[in-house]
């Protein structure tokens, strides 16, 4: 799912979508299964960590369940079908008091997507914590948790490559496939995203953790064998310029903030334990922002300078601040904003948009605030969950830049629609997994202890 989500063109179309949606319900099969053996025999699984305390699962598995029965009520309870045809609505019986749709085939199928996607973070969370009591080498992560960590960085490293030669190249084509129906350009485009913000919407969220799992597994010291770490920099480096190269404006700018808030982790790491490797990180992080906006200054500031620093999406928040305002209790439903927005354009000539290009105002169109409210909830949560836990098990290096990633793609939420496209939104879970593998206990370091008679322990 990791390797396919981005190139099968973000995940955009209803295809790849579907096969996203059975690739998620497909890993969660296995986890029911694992949670009914476990309750029924009272096995309780080998972990790396100690993990979470109890009210903290409990409370993150009720504002996961929560929102999903919130689709589930309000796609059942739909108030209206929409006919695309003739842009009408037709009406039906509800209960009113209860969460309800304006779109009820909207609402299904947001449904199996955030269905699919809840089970993806769980089973995901699941498989990364066990397996192991403990980490078999010195230093670093453990085996699974490597390797899911191994192939997202090589996989972003491999998209920006195929990204950066493509628009050198000047293909209007996506993958050199198939001309998009929109953005048919080839600077609107970047790699297999008929939109170039996506794009770099998803390696924002990609390198940050590639970098802190350079900065994790460096400290293993193996005696033999090449410095494998070191592979992992090209692929970090190329993700890194993408924001900068894909012209984006807003990529641009929360890019820069990025590389600026990742180099200075690695400075204070490299000063604070003399690591000399992580502080000539640092540098070259500062030296490829001047490099890169040296290379792309004219075509940033032709872009900064075309169009309206908002892109004419102040109309469009506009329009949906008054959606908000009438169905500020339970929203339109989910997934319908594109159904109903039409209906609050000044005139049938003004654009029609798809999306609200914030996907905060989104979330409390569709849902309403009873419904975001949860959302929002789980989201703070899961931002906060190593203030819960007594001790850190992972270092602090690699969780800051997990943060550094989240808050990039919360950021860019704000003016654009980077959780509404799949791929990104499937990353995105990925790594708020990644968040909560803090757990009690002291920190995490994964050395080998011996007792007094010699064993390793």
């Amino acid at each position: 799912m990791i390797v396919f989500s981005p190139w099968a063109f973000g995940t955009t179309q209803p295809w790849s979508i579907t096969v996203m949606n059975a690739g998620g319900l497909l890993l969660g099969l296995p986890l029911v299964c694992k949670w009914s053996i476990r309750k029924s025999t009272g096995l309780t699984p080998e972990r790396w960590s100690e993990g979470a305390p109890r009210w903290l699962n409990v409370t993150l598995v009720f504002l996961t369940v929560l929102p999903l029965l919130y689709c589930l009520i309000s796609a059942a309870n739909g108030r209206a079908a929409f006919t695309e045809a003739d842009s009408s609505f037709v009406y039906q019986d509800c209960i009113s008091w209860l969460p309800h749709s304006y779109d009820a085939g909207s609402t299904w199928s947001f449904f199996w997507r955030w269905f699919a996607l809840a089970l993806v973070f769980w089973a995901a969370r699941d498989f990364l914590l066990t397996g192991s009591a403990a980490p078999s080498k010195r230093e670093g992560p453990p085996a699974r948790l490597k390797r899911l960590l191994w192939v997202l960085s090589i996989n972003g490293g491999l998209l920006a490559l195929e990204g950066l030669v493509q628009r050198a190249l000047g293909s209007t084509e996506l993958l050199w496939i198939l001309e998009p129906r929109i953005n048919k350009s080839p600077e609107a485009q970047f790699g297999p995203y008929a939109y170039r913000s996506n794009a770099t919407q998803y390696l924002l969220l990609a390198w940050p953790v590639a970098l802190g799992f350079w900065s994790w597994i460096k400290e293993e010291r193996r005696r033999e064998g090449p410095p494998v770490h070191n592979y992992l920099l090209p692929c970090v480096l190329m993700m890194a310029m993408v924001p900068l190269f894909s012209l984006s404006r807003a990529g641009a700018i929360i890019g820069v903030v990025t590389l600026i808030g990742a180099a200075l982790v690695l400075l204070v790491k490299g000063r604070k334990q003399g690591d000399r490797t992580s502080v000539i990180m640092a540098i070259t992080l500062l030296i490829a922002i001047v490099l890169g906006g040296l290379v792309e200054w004219g075509h940033l500031t032709k872009r900064f300078a075309s169009d309206p620093l908002d892109s004419g999406r102040h109309e469009i928040w506009r329009n949906t601040w008054q959606m908000i305002q009438d169905y500020r209790v339970y929203g339109t439903g989910p997934g319908t904003f594109a159904s109903v927005y039409h209906m609050y354009r000044p005139s049938a000539e003004d654009n029609w948009a798809a999306h609200a290009h914030n996907d905060w105002l989104e979330a409390l169109v569709t849902f309403g605030i009873v419904g975001a409210t949860p959302i929002f909830a789980a989201l703070a949560l899961i931002l906060l969950w190593p203030w819960f836990c007594k001790g850190r098990r992972l270092p602090g290096a690699f969780t800051t830049c997990v943060y550094l990633s989240m808050g990039s793609c919360l950021a860019y939420s704000i003016v654009d629609l980077p959780l509404k496209v799949y791929s990104i939104a499937f990353l995105f879970v990925l790594v708020t997994t990644l968040a909560t593998l803090e757990g009690n206990g002291r920190r995490f370091e994964g050395r080998i202890s011996r007792s007094k008679d010699g064993s390793s322990a």
